[in-house]
Parts: C-alpha cells; structure tokens; sequence
C-alpha cells in the first residue's frame, strides 16, 4: 500500500520538522505492530507453566521440563525483547526530545509555527510506546518461574566452567610431569 505524502508548505523548516515527527510515529507504529504480532505471544506462552514434551517410552505428558532447559530454549527470545526494547527506548527518547526543543517557549520556532500547531499524532505515537513497553513488562511478570530457571542456568553454566577449568588443570599438569620427567630421562 502507498502511503500518503506529506503535506508541502511554503516554510522549509515546518515541513522539515513534520518529517521528522512522522517518521517516529511511522516508526512506532511499526514497533506496535512488531510486538503485538511477535514478541508478546512469544512472551505469552513463555509465562504459561513448563512441561517437557515427552520425548521417549518412559516420559509422561506431565512432565515438567527442567529449570535450565526452560531458560536456555527462553534466551533467544529475552535477547529478541532486550534488543527491541533498547529500540523502543531510543525512539522514545528521541521523540521526547524533539517534543522538547519544538514546545520550549523560548525556541523561536514555537512562538513563529507552533504555537497553534498541535501534534496530536506525536503524542500519541509516544503513548503508543509506553503501552509497548507495559505490555512487554506486564508478559515477562507473568512467567513467575523464569528468575529460579536463569538461577538454574547460571549454576549449571558456572558448574560447566568449572569442570573445564579443572579439565584444563589437570592437562597441563600433566604436560609439566611428562616434561619434567623427559627431562630427568638422560638421552632425551
């Protein structure tokens, strides 16, 4: 679908800042759009309680899925929400800042263009942002057995560094007893 042109007038600058607002509302919507459709019935269903598919002869539908298997299979999509949100983030900050510097009584071009200009749309573009960002706080808050499943996961990744470390410890200890006994060994 073609979008519809913006307005042309005859002062440069007012058409330059119109531009701008509208593509951060352009952008916004899009975001809206983006985690309505993908992120939050991803975050949805990560809030519903775990269970393991059954997966050979002795495991029971019932079965719940381990702690750190829920959070390693749930890491890509935190990655996908921490990553979007740092988005929305600036774009709702660049929004309030422009929104700032246009409504300062003090700028000139507020009291030349925009004293009667009202920028509904922009402020609605920002509202539109914060119900993104309560959205995506409200679905996290509901997978309650996500923080002891990180826990889980942290531990078993910490546990699996240690192993290597005493795996790499007692191969370089060895090294330096085989070396040390090349060494003693006359000839070599």
């Amino acid at each position: 679908p073609t979008r519809p042109a913006c307005a042309q007038t005859d002062n440069k600058l007012f058409n330059k800042v119109m531009i701008v607002f509208a593509f951060l509302c352009d952008e916004a919507a899009s975001m809206r759009e983006h985690a309505f459709e993908n992120l939050l019935p991803a975050l949805l269903l990560l809030s519903e309680p775990p269970t393991a598919a059954p997966t050979g002869p002795a495991a029971s539908a019932g079965e719940v899925a381990r702690p750190e298997v829920v959070a390693a299979q749930a890491l890509p999509l935190l990655l996908a929400v921490q990553q979007f949100v740092g988005r929305v983030n600036s774009v709702a900050i660049n929004l309030v800042h422009q929104l700032a510097s246009l409504y300062e009584a003090r700028q000139r071009l507020f009291a030349a263009t925009f004293r009667a200009v009202t920028l509904r749309r922009a402020f609605d573009a920002l509202g539109e942002i914060f119900g993104i960002l309560i959205a995506l706080d409200d679905a996290l808050q509901r997978a309650d057995h996500l923080p002891d499943a990180m826990t889980a996961y942290r531990r078993m990744v910490a546990n699996m560094q240690n192993e290597v470390r005493a795996a790499l410890l007692r191969l370089r200890s060895r090294s330096r007893s085989r070396s040390r006994a090349r060494a003693r060994v006359p000839g070599l």
